[in-house]
This record gives C-alpha cells, structure tokens and sequence, in this order.
C-alpha cells in the first residue's frame, strides 16, 4: 500500500488543480458578464442624459428633430438594456411627448433624471 501512496497523492493533487483551473474560469466568466452589463447598462443610463441636457437648456426642444433623435436612441437603449423600471419611466415621457401634453412631460421627467443619477451611482458602487 505504501507503494501506491506517492502514485494516490499524485493524482489527487492533479484532480485538485483540475477543479481549481475550471472553477477560476468559471468565477472569470461569470465576472466577465458582469461587467460587460454594467457597461451596457451605464450606456443605457448615459444615452439620455444629452436629451435631459437639452430640455434643461430649451424649453421647447422637444420640438427640434435632433432631441427627438437623440430621445429615440435613449428609448432604444433603455429597452435593451433597461430594467422594467426603467423602460416604464421612459415610456411614461415618450407617450406624454408625442401626446403633446407638457404637464405630464414635466411630471415624467424628475423620476426619470433620478433614475439616471442614482442607477449610474447604484451601477458604479458610489456612495454620494
């Protein structure tokens, strides 16, 4: 028995490194997807923030065909990569644009810059 010994501990060290390659591989790709969302979900967040911009600069720029533009690919991204929440919020404000009701527009747009603000704060893990 005492032959075989050298051969056991072998083998149960090559079984050990086995399982530790493949659970560090694991662990790497599971971190792997983790950030490639957070990166996604941070761009989602960012695409509205030249709309939010725009409105705080004009009254009216909901009215101007770039912020409408750029009002579309936000929605895009939020539906991609936004939460159910999020993608609530956004629609909220799209139907009260495109319905031309301003008090509702007005009403939708505070819940959705906070969304914004905290979900990129949430996202990074920043404390502010």
């Amino acid at each position: 028995m005492n032959e075989y010994m050298p051969l056991i501990a072998a083998i149960l060290g090559g079984l050990i490194v086995a399982l530790g390659w493949y659970q560090t591989g694991k662990l790497n790709r599971a971190n792997n997807i983790d950030l490639k969302r957070l990166d996604f979900r941070i761009k989602a967040l960012e695409s509205f923030l030249p709309v939010w911009h725009e409105i705080e600069k004009d009254g009216a720029a909901l009215e101007k065909p770039d912020v409408i533009e750029k009002l579309a690919t936000a929605r895009q991204s939020f539906h991609l990569y936004g939460t159910q929440g999020d993608i609530d919020l956004i629609e909220t404000l799209v139907k009260a644009i495109e319905s031309k009701n301003l008090q509702a527009a007005n009403a939708a747009l505070p819940p959705l810059v906070n969304l914004i603000k905290q979900g990129v704060r949430v996202e990074l893990r920043v404390d502010a």
